[in-house]
């Protein structure tokens, strides 16, 4: 958590990485968090993401799991690699449609924090943000 985290309204300044091959939930997910203050960054494959970006650049990841070329869970495996200061410790949520028990299970056994399944709702999203940076309501 950054120095000034604990006292911000919102998600204010937080930024985000945004990754779904779904231009649409693309475009509400991140006019939503956009509205709560983040600055979000958007990449419609998880391969894009590392190959043009330091993971370090960001403050929190929220990814979907099934993707074409690179998919969540390698993308969070690769992630999990890298040094801390590289942004190896990223907090990290996975967005899935697929709610069974044992995919949930596999993503956060693979290093997501929190499991999320599509549709997502808003509120429940920024809440779960706001969980997992340890920022207060």
């Amino acid at each position: 958590m950054t120095e000034n985290q604990g006292s911000r309204q919102g998600l204010e300044g937080l930024r985000i990485v945004l990754v779904d091959d779904e231009r649409l939930t693309l475009k509400l997910l991140s006019a939503l968090l956009t509205r709560e203050g983040a600055v979000v960054t958007t990449f419609s494959n998880a391969d894009e993401l590392l190959q043009k970006h330091e993971i370090g650049s960001f403050d929190i990841l929220v990814s979907d799991m099934h993707m074409p070329i690179c998919d969540g869970h390698s993308l969070i495996r690769d992630i999990r690699k890298l040094p801390p200061e590289k942004g190896g410790k990223i907090p990290a949520i996975a967005l899935t449609a697929y709610a069974q028990h044992d995919v949930l299970a596999r993503a956060i056994a693979e290093g997501f924090n929190l499991t999320m399944t599509k549709p997502v709702n808003p509120t429940e999203l920024v809440a779960a943000i706001h969980r997992l940076m340890g920022i207060p309501k």
